[in-house]
């Protein structure tokens, strides 16, 4: 089963054989009905993503590895509300290069993002949450102030661009708290409840941990396996931290693939 953005393949392909400009292709009802089903596809795949950022950003914290954690952390959140976004039929996909975006309804056009978000895929798929799901709880507080997809950014940014050197070995203050109460116990109660996700002390791991609980929980097609073989077996092995397999991980992990 190939690892790419089944959509996208599709929605390009049609694009192509029409010889049409992508803003007047117009989905036929099945050719929707299509797209849908691979949007689908494409969901589960993104949460299983999500989830390795999440296993790898806690492993990366275990071994004192803050930064690219931090980056890996952001990156969940990104991928989660891809999958959102795909499992209700929203695609965002490129085409020559540009990003655009689709919803897989009969009569839908593909659309440019706006002017403000330019060719940033990121962007666009956060501004779609906000556009098609203003009432979403993901988007229900702020963390310090900050709208929480900006206050990762920020954090990610920080790590990728701002600084020349990585605190290293030093821990950054979003980790302190969790730090100090350990990793296990972090875990496990941000994955029991939603408590911390908005809280600045706790939110660099909850509000990632709460937001692809949510994507599972309200994932609205039926689940379907996209690994083969023994890849579920040895995938099982990723979800650790420096004590061994994390039951709460594998829980996670379960619940995407089955």
């Amino acid at each position: 089963m190939t690892k790419n953005f089944e959509s996208t393949i599709y929605l390009n392909s049609l694009i192509r054989a029409s010889a049409a400009a992508p803003g007047a292709y117009v989905l036929s009802e099945q050719e929707a009905k299509t797209a849908r089903s691979f949007a689908s596809l494409d969901a589960q795949k993104l949460l299983y993503t999500s989830s390795l950022c999440i296993s790898d950003a806690i492993f990366g914290i275990e071994k004192k590895r803050y930064s690219w954690s931090i980056v890996q952390l952001y990156y969940s959140v990104f991928y989660t509300i891809r999958a959102i976004l795909s499992d209700n039929g929203i695609i965002i996909f490129h085409y020559d290069g540009k990003p655009l975006w689709c919803k897989s309804t009969a009569g839908s056009t593909p659309s440019r993002p706006s002017g403000r978000i330019g060719g940033s895929t990121h962007k666009l798929t956060f501004d779609l949450l906000l556009k098609e799901f203003p009432s979403s709880p993901l988007i229900s507080q702020e963390i310090d102030n900050v709208a929480p997809f900006q206050w990762l950014t920020n954090y990610r940014e920080m790590v990728n661009y701002r600084i020349a050197r990585f605190s290293e070995p030093d821990c950054p203050p979003c980790f302190d708290m969790i730090e100090r109460i350990g990793m296990r116990k972090s875990v496990s109660s941000y994955l029991n409840n939603a408590d911390h996700a908005f809280d600045p002390d706790h939110a660099i791991i909850a509000y990632p941990i709460y937001v692809i609980n949510y994507a599972i929980k309200n994932l609205s097609r039926e689940k379907i396996c996209v690994f083969e073989g023994d890849d579920l077996y040895r995938i099982g092995s990723y979800f650790r931290d420096n004590r061994g397999l994390m039951p709460d991980l594998i829980r996670l992990k379960d619940a995407i693939t089955g």
